[in-house]
């Protein structure tokens, strides 16, 4: 909440431990999710272990299946996608580089398997995703914004304003 320095901002990363319940609400049958990764880029390893932690604390099952940092192609993250089918019960992408712009590759193994998608990010519901629960980047603008005249206008330093995120997620 206070990265110290001369730092603050906004963030839009919606808990784990939510986004596993939204999949559970919307999913009541669900026992095994799939997330297709990007192996070895730190957001990506972060938000799949914090994943796991969130579906093992609701007594869910995570396999995984991921892509290289040099993925370049909506066909290799089809390819790694193909891996978990016919062990999942649902396919996740987070915030992730490769993820956010090949998902297209996993959406489409999704759609040819009758698997539903699940996604962190918006963009890719227009490519067949069932659903997110998402942040309203409308709202989150505001946020950084109020930030933004803070430091602007009151002379407060970057470092005294909490980072923040807004919290009226979107299903």
């Amino acid at each position: 909440e206070h990265p110290g320095g001369n730092i603050t901002g906004t963030h839009c990363t919606v808990p784990a431990y939510s986004q596993v319940k939204a999949i559970m609400k919307v999913l009541p049958n669900v026992k095994t999710i799939g997330i297709v990764y990007t192996e070895g880029e730190p957001n990506a390893e972060f938000r799949t272990q914090d994943f796991k932690k969130a579906a093992g604390e609701l007594g869910l099952q995570v396999l995984t299946s991921t892509v290289t940092k040099e993925c370049k192609t909506i066909a290799e993250v089809a390819e790694a996608t193909k891996k978990l089918v016919g062990k999942v019960d649902v396919l996740v992408a987070h915030q992730d580089t490769s993820i956010s712009r090949y998902g297209k590759g996993m959406i489409d193994v999704a759609t040819a398997n009758n698997i539903p998608a699940y996604v962190t990010l918006g963009q890719l519901l227009s490519e067949g995703a069932m659903f997110s629960l998402g942040i309203d980047f409308a709202a989150l603008g505001t946020l950084s914004g109020e930030q933004s005249l803070k430091i602007l206008k009151q002379n407060i330093k970057p470092g005294d304003i909490p980072v923040k995120t807004e919290k009226n997620y979107s299903l």
